[in-house]
């Protein structure tokens, strides 16, 4: 169980990352799912020399770091839905616009 605890904080650190260096792209489903590939292909690499340990590389080590990737795009996607709906809402209901100077008070 340790070893996923360790998995989940790994792979939430790195999409963070990815994703960050993604925001150009835009708040969209492409950034997510990119910087969960992303995320992924490097943490199955970083898996498979680490359970290498100085002999051929392990790929199969790297199925161990789907299942917490999957968490994080599932948290990611749901967080997505949440600003779009935010954003939906705020346009539909803005807020009233402030008096601009003095004058508008008469």
């Amino acid at each position: 169980m340790a070893w996923f605890a360790g998995a989940l904080i790994a792979t939430a650190l790195i999409s963070r990352l990815v994703l960050w260096i993604c925001r150009g792209i835009g708040d969209n489903l492409e950034r997510v799912l990119i910087a969960h590939a992303v995320s992924l292909a490097f943490m199955w690499v970083v898996a498979a020399f680490g359970f290498a340990n100085g002999g051929p590389l392990v790929w199969s080590a790297g199925a161990l770091y789907a299942g917490p990737q999957l968490i994080c795009l599932v948290v990611d996607l749901f967080a997505l839905k949440g600003r779009k709906v935010r954003a939906a809402e705020a346009k539909a209901n803005p807020p009233p616009e402030r008096l601009q100077s003095l004058k508008d008070w008469d």
